[in-house]
């Protein structure tokens, strides 16, 4: 497969991975009481019910963050001390595609300065 020369740029990020129209703020980029109330949902419903809806939805900033970071701390960890040429841009790659595909817009910045 052919390498892809669209840039950071050519990402539209007010569009959702199927194409849809992204409603802001989306569950990546707040956590799950900002999120509620801007849906003007209340914050006070039973913990059954929030849990029932986090399965459904994608994680909040704060659950994605928490995965990210064991992935994150995963890949870190199995990373060879001597790693091959290969390895090494495989892991260079991961990280350039992972700050660019980052579902929270804040965080794929710092990530991409990073």
């Amino acid at each position: 497969m052919a390498a892809s020369t669209a840039t950071e740029e050519s990402y539209d990020e007010d569009y959702d991975y199927r194409g849809g129209r992204r409603k802001k703020p989306c569950r990546a980029c707040s956590d799950f009481k900002a999120w509620a109330k801007s849906k003007g949902g209340s914050t006070s419903k039973p913990a059954v019910a929030e849990a029932g809806a986090t399965a459904e939805c994608p994680p909040d900033r704060s659950e994605l963050g928490r995965c990210t970071w064991s992935l994150l701390h995963s890949v870190a960890a199995y990373y060879p001390k001597r790693p091959s040429a290969e390895q090494q841009r495989d892991a260079e790659q991961f990280f350039r595609l992972f700050a660019r595909l980052y579902p929270c817009k804040e965080c794929a910045q710092d990530f991409r300065a990073e």
